[in-house]
């Protein structure tokens, strides 16, 4: 059980194919990961959640993640080594394609006290990138 946790942006969302990347099987290869989705405003909210599963992964209402990612992620999320994943995220801006990088997905008890995706104890938590895969938005495509 992975849960989901899905922030309000600024722009027009999509929570159902934010959801149906993770829950819709695109081929008969494809996986399916169990989800519990919550909704929230602000990044702290977050903190109150009650989460299902070792892991939580944070996503704005606006983006959804690619096959790739989602096929990788139950191997990621069975290391207990790490507190903390970095996963890309693939755009199209002004001028092209935009590549960016910050944390989204964590262990339950990564804390957030700001309005930001970097925990409050960033400096003491094991963190690996995950190059398996994008976080996407409806730019991306």
């Amino acid at each position: 059980m992975l849960t989901v946790i899905v922030v309000k942006s600024s722009s027009e969302g999509d929570v159902q194919r934010l959801t149906d990347s993770f829950t819709k099987q695109m081929d008969e290869n494809d996986v399916s990961i169990e989800i519990d989705l919550h909704k929230v405003q602000r990044i702290p909210e977050i903190n109150k959640i009650e989460k299902k599963g070792e892991w939580m992964i944070v996503l704005f209402d606006n983006e959804f993640i690619d096959q790739r990612l989602k096929r990788s992620l139950a191997t990621f999320m069975a290391h207990k080594t790490y507190d903390l994943y970095v996963i890309m995220k693939r755009t199209q801006g002004p001028k092209g394609r935009v590549v960016t990088e910050a944390p989204r997905l964590f262990k339950k008890d990564v804390y957030f006290s700001r309005d930001s995706l970097i925990p409050d104890d960033c400096e003491n938590l094991t963190t690996e990138r995950i190059l398996n895969g994008w976080i996407l938005d409806g730019l991306s495509l």
